[in-house]
């Protein structure tokens, strides 16, 4: 059968286009969603090698970083006791008693327990009455005076900022915006700075749980020596807490046949008071005065320690903790 030359283009038209429809559907259709399949693994890959990089450059500061983290750890560490049995804790506090020169006739201690450690934040609340309001109105107000905001504090005539992240991220700008370096820090920065980072673990309610042991004693010993006494432990580099202090002010009197005062053990005093005067009775003690029995609380904190400690070094003195 003979076709035209009309229908012979109609039909190449034809072949022509379905052989164009076959290849977009099954060869260009396809290898062009590879192409946002590929860019989509490319954008993967590059996103792990830039990943494998960071890891691979951590590789050569993570030996210092392990080092610089022991010894902030070590030096924490240094900061509380170990966790002690019964019998290092009495050991360690005779040993301080023995320093500061005090005695005692017995010791009660309590089993090791937990603590709760936290910060309590104290924030002065201001007294307002009436009075007091129209006074403050009726000063004159200076108006080159800067308020201060949060954040913000007064060092001589200069306004410093204090900012903190973290606890080990703390900065403080001068109002031109410089850091100050720590090693540059006044006394009322170094203020400044104790106060965010309390302030920071208080609103963040930071705590830790560590060890700690109770002993309760009585002490005797000069009155000079007692007050020491309390200084020394209040202050001691170890994690030391006394949840109350005595300060001896009165002695229990009577009086004798003899027209003389004597304390409740048989101790002649003198002192000036009036005829029969008995029990307590106020008494400005000399340094070298005798207090008796007073009774002493004490805590001491303590942490797990990562290398075991042998000993605790109470003023030369070694006492063993890993009994």
């Amino acid at each position: 059968m003979n076709l035209s030359k009309v229908e012979k283009i109609i039909i190449m038209v034809l072949v022509v286009g379905g052989i164009l429809a076959a290849g977009f559907f099954f060869i260009f259709k396809p290898a062009y969603d590879g192409i946002g399949k590929a860019e989509s693994n490319l954008k993967n890959a590059e996103t792990a090698h830039a990943d494998l990089m960071t890891k691979l450059e951590r590789l050569n500061t993570i030996d210092d970083d392990i080092k610089t983290a022991k010894e902030d750890v070590a030096d924490l560490e240094q900061k509380f006791y170990p966790d002690l049995t019964t019998y290092e804790a009495v050991e360690i506090l005779l040993a301080q008693l023995k320093e500061m020169e005090m005695d005692t006739l017995g010791i009660a201690v309590n089993q090791l327990t937990t603590y709760k450690l936290e910060l309590e934040h104290f924030e002065e609340e201001p007294v307002i009455y009436d009075l007091k309001t129209y006074s403050q109105n009726a000063k004159e107000v200076d108006e080159n005076e800067v308020v201060l905001t949060e954040g913000q504090f007064r060092d001589g005539d200069k306004i410093y900022t204090i900012t903190i992240s973290n606890p080990s991220n703390v900065t403080i700008t001068d109002d031109a915006g410089e850091i100050v370096e720590p090693s540059k820090f006044t006394e009322t920065m170094e203020e400044a700075y104790k106060e965010a980072i309390c302030k920071y673990a208080f609103n963040g309610k930071i705590v830790q749980n560590v060890s700690v042991i109770e002993l309760n004693l009585e002490v005797t010993g000069e009155y000079k020596k007692y007050l020491e006494f309390i200084d020394y432990l209040s202050n001691f580099d170890r994690a030391t807490y006394l949840p109350e202090v005595k300060f001896p002010m009165t002695y229990e009197l009577t009086a004798g046949e003899d027209g003389k005062y004597y304390t409740d053990d048989g101790e002649e005093i003198e002192i000036d008071v009036e005829d029969g005067i008995t029990g307590p009775v106020a008494v400005d003690f000399r340094d070298d005065d005798i207090v008796k029995d007073v009774p002493v609380k004490v805590l001491f904190y303590g942490v797990e320690q990562i290398e075991e400690l042998e000993n605790v070094d109470i003023n030369g003195v070694k006492i063993v903790t890993n009994q």
